[in-house]
């Protein structure tokens, strides 16, 4: 092997050895790298365990502090619709564990009212008719919105259809254009029940088919009315 040979050679293991000298480094540099990302992700995560055994710890706190917000936000909105007589609350459902339910579902909402002169407790869910659970359940939705701080508009689809007292019904409307006015809110009804709704609107369209395709207008309450007595002497 002559000098041109070697000198070739040397330059080929030298070409090597730089090249792997370049992946040695950029090896330590990748596990320098993801050593620092391990470190930190266990410090995050000793952090997050911290946290966590903090909100666990203000949890009931927190909880209560909820629970008797929207128990004084409801029962005056109930109390309007169906009486002084009336109460909202929540009570521990003892049952819920015994169907292997999450304790998170373990609080039912329920109603208080005097029957036959006795104070007399029961789940909304097996309420006594009256659109009461109708009205609860978008009670309790306004209030978790507030509690959101949500500003929206929010959309109500056939709600209050289970309410047929003309009483209650004109205390539901009052109160509706009373929480829109005090809160700024913009409600979109889609409803059957125009006639009482249509009374607080500002704008209303009436959809309806025409050779199977669904078309909306623009129609004043007036109107409304209007087809609705045309409609009752129809028939």
């Amino acid at each position: 092997m002559n000098r041109s040979e070697l000198e070739k050679k040397y330059k080929a293991f030298e070409n090597e050895i730089n090249q792997l000298k370049y992946t040695r480094d950029a090896l330590i540099k990748t596990i320098e790298e993801k050593k620092k990302q391990l470190e930190a992700d266990i410090s995050e995560k000793a952090n997050l365990q911290k946290a966590s055994i903090f909100y666990k710890f203000k949890a009931q706190g927190t909880r209560e502090g909820y629970i008797s917000f929207i128990n004084k936000n409801i029962s005056p909105l109930i109390k309007r619709m169906y009486g002084d007589d009336y109460d909202f609350g929540f009570l521990y459902n003892e049952k819920a564990q015994e169907k292997g339910e999450k304790v998170g579902f373990n609080l039912m909402p329920t109603i208080t009212n005097t029957v036959n002169g006795k104070r007399v407790t029961t789940y909304s869910m097996d309420s006594r008719g009256g659109g009461i659970l109708e009205t609860i359940s978008v009670f309790l939705r306004w209030v978790f919105i507030q509690m959101d701080g949500y500003r929206g508009p929010l959309i109500l689809d056939e709600s209050w259809s289970a309410v047929s007292a003309d009483d209650k019904m004109e205390m539901l409307i009052d109160f509706i254009k009373e929480y829109v006015e005090i809160t700024d809110s913009q409600l979109i009804f889609v409803t059957h029940r125009a006639e009482n709704f249509g009374k607080i609107a500002n704008v209303i369209y009436l959809v309806q088919k025409e050779n199977g395709v669904a078309k909306s207008s623009q129609i004043s309450y007036e109107e409304i009315v209007e087809r609705q007595l045309s409609f009752v002497n129809r028939n």
